[in-house]
């Protein structure tokens, strides 16, 4: 997609794993369940990929152009059905900072998505 230019390895951060199951054994007790009704989700979930070979100088740093996003599934309902609408967030510029609850701030591109899985 970027022939000539060097691209670092991506970043991937998530946080504190959630156990889960699947919506057909939300009344089960846990005991009760099976592997295949087992789920594991992570709250928070984050990619970066640095694109070295493209640069600016921002207040006097050379900083490179960052690409990528953020998920949290506090902004999704985990046990509604297949195909609901889930949230992301992504982002490209030469300043981005995510903190831990996931607000993004960036001196370049940021979008909101929503999308339905299948």
């Amino acid at each position: 997609m970027f022939p000539g230019e060097t691209i670092l390895e991506h970043s991937i951060r998530v946080s504190h794993a959630i156990m889960g199951r699947v919506p057909e054994a939300r009344n089960k007790p846990t005991i009760a369940l099976e592997e295949s009704e087992k789920t594991l989700n992570y709250e928070l979930m984050m990619f970066v990929i640095e694109i070295l070979t493209i640069q600016d100088m921002v207040d006097g740093n050379t900083l490179s152009l960052t690409v990528g996003g953020v998920k949290a599934n506090n902004l999704n309902n985990l046990y509604l059905r297949k195909g609901a609408e889930e949230h992301f967030k992504l982002f490209a510029g030469l300043q981005n900072r995510v903190c831990t609850n996931l607000y993004v701030w960036c001196n370049g591109y940021q979008l909101d998505v929503k999308g339905k899985g299948s």
